[in-house]
């Protein structure tokens, strides 16, 4: 039979061994799924032909014979079987059922009740439990939504076990199971290249099952080393910040299943699958129903997004201010804090030395200023190195429409070692802390007042 090569390098055959391709079905990261027919036993299957960048070796090729085979043992109702495996001249591919029904992502867009959502996310962790609990046990290294293929009857089938372990390259590390993945549902551990165990699989049941009550993943970000970074450093935000429908029970769970130490997670998928029955008692006992769990309204996405702006957490204002402005194109707040975000990534987004031909020079850390009203922000500015001068006029970087603030009322700015505020010649002076003040250095948290407007000068760490 007939074959062309493809501009990603995966040459398209018509026949893998004694199957025909009929159709394309998909691409993805580690290869392409078609539609075969298997003329031995007069059936359509799916038939994953992996990448042939990574197959030159033979220990490659050894491995993938290894833990193809080790995969093709799995029998669970909920892990989608290995039929054959083999290759086709260069090419290794892996046979499987032709399952019809989609992915757990596609599912998920038409917002099954919650009770649904976590029957099926139950039937995925028994999944991982069965395949943890092989010796050895046999880690996945990939969970995500696009990984669980739903039957015609909405039945989950968890896919591709073995292929992220399959696809890292051979010598030293290589058994690491960092070298592919997603980043969204990256382990910290596995996001830095240290060894991965049951847990990492677990963690990324976290994060699924935070998409699962929300609608979207915690940590997102413009590149895969941002988000990579949040996995690794900062703490999961609260649920019931983007749904306040939610029981307290399940911010307890997410804790503990994305915990950043391994130790500190559920040792198994029973303790985590008991935590998550436990906590839908408890969102039951508060009697709210399974139809209320829906995506975040942009008002609350918007104090979300605020706040990640005043962290210093760029990436993830722009996702949340993506978010609200799908919902409402015209929300002008959001719109604001998309380009305040924007201007701190041109500003801070990269640390480090100058372009060619220039000298390496320390940036100014980044900073922001905080509307307040009844001690609660509601507006923020990022303050670059050049400076912000705030006042009434139009002409001002930092506009405050208050008949109490000057036309120049006061200006911002780095000196090499600290921000500083100067008054320049204003009506009702410049205070901070209570303080009047012609020119002053700033410190985190200091509260500057101009007019009848409260500011809070922040600077993220």
């Amino acid at each position: 039979m007939g074959e062309s090569a493809t501009r990603d390098g995966l040459v398209e055959r018509q026949q893998f061994g004694p199957y025909q391709c009929v159709e394309l079905l998909g691409r993805g990261g580690m290869g392409v799924v078609y539609k075969a027919f298997q003329p031995a036993l007069n059936r359509y299957v799916a038939l994953k032909a992996l990448l042939p960048q990574t197959t030159h070796t033979d220990a490659w090729r050894e491995r993938f014979h290894r833990e193809a085979e080790i995969v093709a043992r799995l029998e669970h109702p909920n892990i989608l079987p290995t039929y054959d495996y083999g290759e086709a001249g260069d090419l290794p591919y892996m046979v499987m059922p032709l399952v019809t029904g989609g992915t757990l992502r596609e599912w998920l867009g038409r917002n099954p009740p919650l009770e649904r959502k976590l029957a099926v996310f139950r039937q995925v962790l028994g999944a991982l439990g069965y395949a943890h609990a092989q010796q050895p046990a046999i880690i996945h290294r990939d969970v995500k939504p696009s990984n669980v293929l739903m039957s015609s009857s909405g039945w989950p089938l968890l896919a591709d076990f073995g292929i992220a372990k399959i696809m890292e390259p051979t010598g030293p590390g290589g058994d690491s199971g960092t070298r592919c993945g997603t980043p969204e549902y990256m382990s910290p551990e596995q996001s830095e290249g240290l060894a991965v165990d049951p847990r990492t699989d677990l963690y990324a049941m976290g994060i699924l099952l935070y998409k699962l009550l929300t609608g979207r993943v915690p940590f997102m970000g413009k590149s895969p080393i941002a988000v990579i970074q949040q996995q690794v450093r900062e703490a999961v935000p609260s649920l019931r910040l983007a749904n306040v429908a939610l029981a307290p029970a399940w911010d307890d769970v997410l804790r503990r299943a994305l915990a950043k130490e391994p130790d500190a997670r559920y040792p198994d998928a029973a303790a985590f699958d008991a935590a998550v029955e436990a906590a839908w008692q408890a969102q039951q006992r508060a009697g709210e129903s399974a139809s209320t769990v829906w995506l975040p309204a942009p008002g609350l996405l918007y104090e979300s997004a605020l706040r990640a702006l005043m962290q210093g957490n760029w990436p993830r204002t722009i996702a949340l201010c993506g978010e609200i402005l799908e919902a409402e194109p015209a929300h002008a707040e959001a719109g604001h804090l998309l380009a305040q975000a924007y201007k701190a990534l041109h500003e801070h987004g990269t640390l480090g030395p100058a372009a060619a031909g220039g000298e390496a020079r320390p940036p100014a850390p980044p900073a922001v200023l905080a509307i307040r009203r009844e001690g609660l922000p509601v507006r923020a500015y990022v303050v670059v190195a050049q400076g912000a001068t705030l006042g009434r006029s139009l002409g001002s970087d930092i506009v405050l429409a208050d008949a109490a603030v000057s036309r120049r009322h006061c200006r911002i700015a780095w000196d090499g070692n600290s921000y500083y505020v100067e008054d320049l010649g204003s009506s009702n002076g410049t205070r901070v802390n209570s303080q009047r003040v012609q020119r002053t250095p700033l410190q985190h948290g200091d509260l500057i007042q101009v007019g009848d407007q409260m500011l809070e000068f922040i600077q993220p760490t």
